[in-house]
């Protein structure tokens, strides 16, 4: 299996959300919770981000394989269902981070590039680790983006890369992920 950066497990209906995510430089490869447990023997991605929705008993024993396999690997776990009991017992099988959804796709590409940061920098251990919010995203920019659809979010994200290069309608159509006709409507 080649090495990937990022690597999305969430049901299938879910898994077009996920590619607003824009991580300049890094791969993002989208798997359904269904054909994920086969890939935790060989998984070598440097980050998981686990949305197990409603399917809370599978999400957990997906993350406990995945952290029992690869412990040094940070795992982002998302749930549609939440409670404190829920969340102890994610980041008592090794969760890094832990998410109830509707979650902005700033904070947690944020969450992900911090992980990315601290592991990149070999002082990643499986001690706990609280992520630090980028300051360089407002609390107004939240706000603004998280009713947007994700498509949506990626053409900002490319459009913030890329301020200083001519940007052309069918490069924004293709980084959300629409065609040209769609985009501009």
């Amino acid at each position: 299996m080649e090495k990937k950066s990022v690597l999305v497990i969430s049901q299938k209906e879910y898994l077009g959300r996920y590619s607003a995510l824009w991580l300049k430089g890094e791969h993002v490869e989208l798997h359904s919770i269904k054909d994920a447990f086969d890939l935790v023997p060989d998984c070598q991605a440097d980050i998981v981000i686990l949305d197990c929705g409603f399917e809370i008993e599978r999400g957990m024993t997906l993350l406990e394989e995945l952290k029992a396999a690869h412990p040094k690997i940070p795992l982002i776990f998302l749930t549609d269902a939440s409670s404190e009991e829920l969340a102890v017992k994610a980041f008592r099988a090794g969760a890094r981070e832990y998410f109830r959804k509707p979650v902005s796709m700033i904070d947690l590409q944020d969450t992900v590039e911090s992980l990315l940061r601290v592991k990149r920098l070999q002082k990643d251990a499986r001690y706990p680790f609280i992520a630090a919010r980028s300051a360089e995203h407002g609390d107004a920019a939240r706000a603004a983006t998280t009713d947007k659809p994700a498509n949506l979010l990626g053409a900002v994200r490319y459009i913030e890369e890329n301020l200083e290069n001519k940007i052309l309608l069918h490069e924004l159509a293709q980084a959300a992920r629409l065609s040209k006709y769609h985009f501009c409507r």
